[in-house]
């Protein structure tokens, strides 16, 4: 009976333990220590939080998870992540990004180079091993044709 209440004992404590660490995450705790250095001083390309406030929860966790805030929530767990959001947006779902966002020419063409054998680069690298190196042969500029280069 003794080790059984022991056993009990080790249960609870380790239950105790764990129901601290995931336990309901404070998104204003969270904000203050990880976002608040940044975000509440006047810089004109970091949002303020009267800013943040107007935005949608939705938007503000896309940004967390897979924007440009993603180099510095990597470390967040996912629940501080989403109290966050909750804390500093507005409950309903995220608007629709308007047309006007996107480019008129929607299409896209990539002509391959077929001299090298490379395929085109259709994001951050032309190959599945995400080198993002561009031999000189495949880009086809040399240093004295730099100088000729022009905004398409």
């Amino acid at each position: 009976m003794n080790r059984n209440r022991r056993m009990l004992r080790v249960y609870l404590l380790a239950l105790a333990f764990a129901a601290s660490l995931f336990g309901a995450v404070s998104g204003e705790d969270v904000f203050k220590q990880r976002c608040a250095a940044c975000h509440e001083q006047s810089n004109p390309r970091i949002p303020r939080v009267d800013v943040l406030r107007q935005l949608p929860a939705a938007r503000i966790l896309r940004t967390l998870n897979w924007g440009v805030m993603g180099n510095v929530a990597y470390t967040m767990s996912i629940a501080e992540r989403e109290a966050v959001a909750s804390y500093l947006g507005t409950a309903g779902p995220s608007a629709a990004v308007p047309p006007a966002a996107y480019c008129a020419d929607r299409t896209v063409r990539f002509t391959p180079n077929a001299k090298i054998h490379q395929p085109p680069w259709n994001g951050w690298s032309p190959s599945a091993g995400n080198t993002r190196f561009q031999s000189a042969q495949a880009g086809g500029v040399t240093i004295d044709g730099a100088q000729n280069l022009k905004l398409k």
